[in-house]
C-alpha cells in the first residue's frame, strides 16, 4: 500500500467498497491500484496489486503477499532482514535496520519503504 502512485504502473481506479484499518482502527479509502517492482543490483522483485490510499502517512508492505508473489521467503534478525529464494534458500537481498522498524535499503527508493501492520477491510452487506 502507498499513499502516492507516482512510483507504480498500470494504475487504475479502484471500483470495489474496501478500505484499509490502520493502527488506531481509522478506516481509509483505497483510490487505485497499480504494479510497481523493487530493482537491486543483484535482484528484481515484483510488486502486484498495490493499493494506493491517499491517507496513508508512509508505504506499507505485505510480507505474505511479498513472498507469494516473488516465491521468496523473509527471515527477521534483530539486525534486519533477508530476503531468500524459495527454491535455492540463496539470499537475495539482505537489509539491516538500525531503527525499530524494519526496512528496505535507501537505494531501493521510495516505493515499499517501511513494514507496519494494517488490515484490508470487506465490507459485507447483510439484507
Amino acid at each position: 500500500m502507498t499513499p502516492n502512485a507516482g512510483n507504480l504502473s498500470s494504475v487504475s481506479p479502484y471500483t470495489g467498497f474496501d478500505r484499509v484499518v490502520v493502527g488506531n482502527g481509522s478506516q481509509l479509502p483505497i483510490s487505485f491500484t497499480g504494479n510497481g517492482t523493487i530493482s537491486t543490483p543483484s535482484s528484481f522483485f515484483s510488486l502486484n496489486n498495490v493499493l494506493i490510499v491517499p491517507n496513508l502517512s508512509t508505504n506499507l508492505l505485505s510480507v505474505r503477499k511479498f513472498t507469494s508473489d516473488n516465491k521468496c521467503s523473509i527471515e527477521f534478525d534483530s539486525c534486519g532482514f533477508s530476503i531468500k529464494d524459495i527454491k535455492t534458500k540463496k539470499t537475495l537481498l539482505r537489509c539491516n535496520s538500525l531503527r525499530p522498524l524494519y526496512s528496505f535499503s535507501s537505494f531501493i527508493g521510495d516505493v515499499a519503504s517501511k513494514a507496519f501492520v494494517a488490515v484490508r477491510l470487506s465490507l459485507v452487506l447483510c439484507h
